[in-house]
């Protein structure tokens, strides 16, 4: 939708168009990348962030739990999966507005 003719900045310059770095911008920039991790990780490093990660992705679920998730999720088309997820975050949702929308909207699918 926001690609191409589409979008609001399509034909228009670039907010750095015309401009050039300085000297003193180039080596700042130039010492800045030198700081940076290049290459492969040491073990070191990949441990660190390995123990930094634990109880952050879903590989820590356990098989019952994977399974309860995959039968709940059999028969669903993806877009039905995500209009569910946002409904029930609309529905829980704080905001007036939300609330008003999304007790229109039930009320219109009931209706169909």
């Amino acid at each position: 939708m926001m690609l191409g003719e589409n979008s609001p900045n399509y034909g228009k310059p670039g907010h750095f168009t015309g401009c050039k770095h300085t000297k003193e911008a180039k080596e700042k920039i130039s010492n800045a990348a030198r700081g940076r991790i290049l290459g492969p990780l040491s073990e070191e490093i990949k441990n660190k962030i390995s123990t930094s990660n634990i109880g952050k992705h879903s590989q820590n679920k356990s098989e019952l739990t994977k399974e309860r998730i995959s039968k709940a999720q059999k028969d669903i088309p993806w877009s039905q999966t995500r209009r569910n997820t946002q409904n029930r975050k609309d529905s829980d949702s704080k905001s007036l507005f939300k609330k008003i929308s999304f007790a229109l909207l039930s009320k219109t699918e009931d209706s169909v």
